[in-house]
């Protein structure tokens, strides 16, 4: 059974690879519930089938993911409070549960359920924007920071060479 896109969803498979692009850049890659059971579905089939040896999750534009779209939600059913949308249930568990490697090439903003998205894959390439936009160490993901790929400050990028000038300033 062929890997089918949707509307914001871009699909391929190529070399053993399945490529999902989240492709909304104008909403920053948000993702509508309908988006979010579509890439559930995407990793049960890729683990289904044997030409899958990796699945590699990206967005389009400056973002990676801001995380649910909720612009078709409809507040007045709910008195004006927005309804609780949980990424978790149905998306960060498939993920979570593929036993192929995920591979997440953050290319920009990682925020809300964007941020849980990327921490989902097993190896992270982040590159432009995301280098300072995914993790804020102040924050209370700091316990994943370890885990990213890249650094997600000025302290880590220059941690050895730091740690050498210390030491050898503490010997002199």
């Amino acid at each position: 059974m062929p890997f089918e896109s949707i509307d914001g969803i871009d699909v391929t498979l190529r070399d053993h690879l399945l490529r999902i692009r989240l492709d909304r850049p104008e909403h920053l890659n948000a993702m509508t519930p309908d988006q979010m059971n579509h890439v559930s579905k995407l990793c049960a089939q890729a683990e289904d089938d044997d030409d899958v040896r990796v699945v590699l999750l990206t967005g389009t534009g400056e973002a990676f993911c801001a995380g649910a779209d909720l612009s078709g939600v409809d507040l007045s059913a709910s008195g004006g409070q927005i309804p609780p949308v949980s990424m978790s249930k149905t998306l960060f568990l498939a993920l979570l549960e593929l036993s192929k490697p995920l591979v997440g090439a953050v290319n920009g903003i990682a925020a809300g359920g964007g941020l849980g998205l990327a921490l989902c894959c097993d190896i992270r390439l982040i590159g432009g924007r995301a280098v300072r936009d995914v993790v804020q160490p102040h924050r209370p993901h700091r316990q994943r920071r370890g885990r990213l790929a890249a650094p997600t400050d000025r302290r880590h990028r220059q941690g050895d060479r730091a740690h050498r000038v210390r030491e050898a300033h503490r010997r002199a």
